[in-house]
Order: C-alpha cells, then structure tokens, then sequence
C-alpha cells in the first residue's frame, strides 16, 4: 500500500485504525531513546545517514539511532496531534455523535456497544462514522499530510 496514493479519507482511517499502536510506539519511544543497543537496532532502527554504515564508530551509530528514533518521535507526536485536532474540531462544531471516532478507534468498542450507549442504531454509528472521518479529511488533513509525506522523504 503507498501512502501518497490514498484519498485523505483513506489516510485518516489508517491513522485512527493504528491509534493505539502509534501511541504505543511513542511511548516505547520515548522511554527507550537513550536504550539502545547496537547488536539489535541497528538493522532494525536503519541508519538515518546514507553511507556505509560499516565505516560508523559505534558512538556515531548510537547518535545515528538516536537520531532517527526522534524522527520518529516527531512523526507519531504529529499524527496523534491531527487527530486529536480533527476530534475536537468535530467537537468544537457539535457535530452529531462525534463520539464514534474515538469510542470506536480510540476506546476501541464495538459498534454495537457504542450503539447501546449512545441508545441509537448500530447502522447508524456506522454511516456516521464514516462522515466523521470524511469530515476531518476535508477540515485539515489533506494538505497537512502533503506536508508530513514531504517530511519524512527528506
């Protein structure tokens, strides 16, 4: 799948469907950044620099990692940022049972469930879910994950 290829509407769903996993990883992250151990990350983490990584002393691997990891830190901090902003736009604009979102991807509840508790049908989540992810494409995330895709091809 190539990200630059989906339609916004696409984009967000993928985002809100690995929520949790990014705000996983970031904490992993963060509480990891100086834990590194060259025996392991350096396949894993990938260098950050183009040369040879063979020609690296083990510290500027470290620095390397340490660097990317940041990276990516800034990325996931970004796109847990746009989401939370497009919900509370959702929000801020008292769009009807903007909930769904992060009951269902968020909170991770089943349509049903989210039905019983907001006491309306189960279809009803669902076609309403799918407008509030259309919804927060069009408010701001278009043109803003042009701009993260040109970040991280730098």
């Amino acid at each position: 799948m190539e990200f630059e290829k989906l339609s916004g509407y696409e984009k967000i769903k993928l985002i809100l469907e690995n929520y949790p996993a990014l705000v996983d990883r970031l904490n992993y992250l963060k509480a990891n950044i100086d834990n590194i151990s060259l025996k392991h990350s350096y396949k894993y983490d990938k260098p950050v620099k183009s040369f040879y990584s063979d020609y690296l002393s083990e510290i500027e691997k470290i620095e390397d990692i340490k660097e990317k990891r940041l990276q990516i830190i800034g990325l996931l901090e970004y796109f847990l940022y746009l989401v939370n902003s497009g919900i509370r736009y959702l929000k801020d604009c008292q769009f009807k049972y903007y909930e769904i979102l992060e009951f269902y991807y968020i909170k991770k509840m089943k349509l049903k469930e989210i039905a019983r508790k907001l006491k309306i049908n189960p279809v009803t989540v669902s076609k309403n879910k799918d407008k509030l992810i259309k919804e927060i494409a069009s408010f701001h995330f278009d043109d803003l994950l042009e701009q993260f895709r040109d970040i991280l091809e730098r």
